[in-house]
């Protein structure tokens, strides 16, 4: 390892650093998150430890890693040299128009500019994925960081690129930032900045400016800031940026959002690796990756000023507490306001702009110990729905226990899909398919989490075979409920075959007579944690994407939002809990009568 300076004696330490006044902010600040004396989700106080930690592993000779204290401070009282360009504070006497810094602002702005490598000096974090609530602050960072690595971090020819889904959404970055070049006159003329309506330029090259979609290729980005990731429909302008950056020494790329609404976004997979990456011990961790997600925890009442207050570290700042108040009180009296209050006030993710139902719930009733081998002699409800082509064929197999008087439900799902559909790269799902063909599950027939039917189509013949298989393997078959679409041959075939199914074959047509009594049951169950399931993502995809189409009388029908949104084992899963709830296993001479021809039609 080059030993590389890492200390400054005090007569090298410039003047705007002596003290190291922001540094201290950040170090207080992650002590009193991690002793819990400031509220904070679990991502916050992970990466506070984490800040702690490598501090003191920095000391050892063989440590990667070392902080630069001047270099925390530079970013610091450069953000601090920027004005406020909307709001009160832009309104304000002169001297109060400055952007002064929380401590959880200084937390990230030293960690993000201050980390370094002993091997070279060189910044040591590639990707930063920053996650708030509405109303923290976000396009001051991502003003103030363009700006910085624009201009002042001495990379020549530098190109600063801040994208988005619009026009109007990249604007919200890039107009700020100009806006802040204005106001900052010693700024503009030190580097010589040229202020444009379509991008800033320096005498050395360097640029700044918006970029919408993916962009072309030949761009080496120094710095590319991607804001509301959440709204992007894909990685494509992620990737553009990417690939990019092979040619700068040390590059950033910003990821800045809020919490969406389709837990299968590129935003989300994002998501994910961050918080999994905070959660492993430090040897493991990509240590190129910093992230802050301001949320709450999995347990927490969101309900309440306590969840605002961990979840909006500007409170009170940025954010008045009147406001929270009033959106609180709204999200408590007004179910349909719910799902916004949770994404842009907590910054929780969900699915579907109307979702039916909560995914924060239904992610409490994981298990992932859950073995579906343990089953094979509980009670089983199957519930099916068959597909052509483009959509999913599943079979959803609920087992249910009577646990202190309730009925219990454990769900698993097998998911079949053509070869043609998953190949398909013009399939607006291809990306997922192609993910889920590979995932491993324990649990599902051939395991992994889709099983791949060669051709176009599944047929009912392959249908057959499989249910064969689970009657063969599961002793306790109470009943079989079935969208009759395409599949009446199937069923008669079973009746045929296994005699003692006859009875208990139930056809259920799709519509709301049907289908409401088994949405607000399996609601139900989620609620009061009845159902418990072993963490099946495209379960969980499915559960996410139902909507519900509601009529004049308050009865529920599953839909989805759009036509790439898939709902099938999640409709599987309604039909079931619709017959478990209704099960009566005496049947009357009447349905015995009318199921004569082994299809029980209801």
């Amino acid at each position: 390892m080059t030993n590389f300076k890492t200390r400054l004696k005090n007569s090298e330490i410039p003047l705007y650093a002596k003290g190291f006044s922001h540094f201290k902010k950040a170090v207080k600040y992650a002590k009193d998150v991690v002793s819990g004396k400031i509220p904070a989700s679990e991502s916050p106080r992970l990466e506070c430890e984490r800040f702690l930690n490598e501090l003191i592993l920095s000391e050892e000779k063989e440590y990667p890693y070392y902080f630069d204290k001047v270099a925390g401070e530079k970013i610091c009282c450069f953000m601090e040299t920027l004005q406020h360009v909307k709001g009160k504070w832009a309104r304000g006497e002169e001297q109060n128009r400055y952007l002064k810094l929380e401590p959880w602002q200084c937390f990230i702005c030293v960690n993000v500019f201050g980390w370094k490598k002993k091997a070279d000096g060189l910044r040591r974090y590639v990707l930063v994925y920053l996650e708030l609530p509405r109303k923290q602050g976000k396009s001051f960072f991502s003003a103030g960081f363009g700006l910085y690595m624009f201009a002042v971090d001495g990379e020549a020819g530098a190109e600063v690129y801040c994208g988005a889904t619009s026009l109007d959404q990249a604007m919200h970055v890039f107009k700020p930032a100009c806006l802040m070049v204005e106001k900052n006159p010693f700024f503009k003329k030190k580097y010589k900045v040229t202020v444009k309506k379509e991008f800033m330029e320096l005498p050395d090259g360097s640029i700044f400016k918006p970029i919408i979609g993916t962009a072309k290729d030949g761009s080496s980005p120094h710095c590319a800031i991607l804001d509301e990731v959440h709204e992007h429909p894909n990685d494509e302008l992620y990737q553009s940026q990417i690939t990019g950056l092979g040619s700068r020494d040390q590059p950033l790329v910003i990821l800045i959002t809020t919490a969406g609404k389709d837990i299968e976004s590129f935003c989300k997979e994002q998501h994910d690796y961050v918080f999994k990456n905070q959660q492993v011990p430090i040897k493991e961790q990509d240590l190129t990756t910093f992230g802050m997600i301001y949320s709450i925890d999995k347990d927490d009442d969101p309900y309440t000023l306590e969840s605002l207050i961990k979840a909006n570290p500007n409170y009170g700042v940025s954010l008045k507490e009147d406001y929270l108040k009033r959106q609180l009180a709204i999200a408590k009296r007004s179910p349909k306001d719910r799902a916004d209050f949770l994404t842009k006030n907590l910054n929780v993710w969900l699915n579907a702009k109307q979702a039916f139902f909560d995914m924060t719930q239904w992610n409490d009733c994981r298990d992932d110990t859950l073995n579906i081998e343990d089953f094979v002699n509980d009670d089983l409800f199957i519930a099916f729905d068959m597909s052509a082509k483009y959509d999913l064929t599943t079979i959803t197999l609920t087992f249910v226990r009577k646990i202190n008087g309730y009925k219990h439900s454990f769900v698993f799902i097998y998911t079949y899909l053509p070869t043609d559909t998953i190949e398909d790269i013009t399939n607006f799902n291809y990306k997922l398919y192609q993910k889920y063909v590979q995932i491993q599950s324990k649990n599902c027939p051939y395991g992994t989490l889709i099983t791949p039917i060669a051709g176009s189509e599944i047929d009912t013949d392959y249908l057959y075979e499989e249910l064969v298989m689970i009657i063969n393997k599961f002793k306790k078959i109470k009943e079989i409920v079935y969208d009759p679409w395409r599949t009446p041959s199937v069923m008669n075939r079973l009746a045929k075959n296994y005699a003692f199914l006859r009875d208990r074959i139930i056809e259920m047509t799709q519509n709301t007579k049907n289908l409401n009594a088994g949405m607000k049951e399996m609601q139900s169950a989620i609620i009061s944690k009845r159902l418990h399931h072993d963490g099946n993502p495209i379960l969980a995809w499915c559960v996410s994407n139902v909507i519900s189409k509601e009529d004049n009388k308050g009865n529920d029908f599953p839909t989805k939002a759009n036509k790439n949104a898939k709902i099938d084992g999640a409709v599987c899963e309604i039909m079931a809990q619709n017959r478990i709830e209704l099960y009566n296993p005496v049947r009357t001479l009447t349905e015995r009568i009318l199921n004569k021809t082994a299809i029980g039609n209801i």
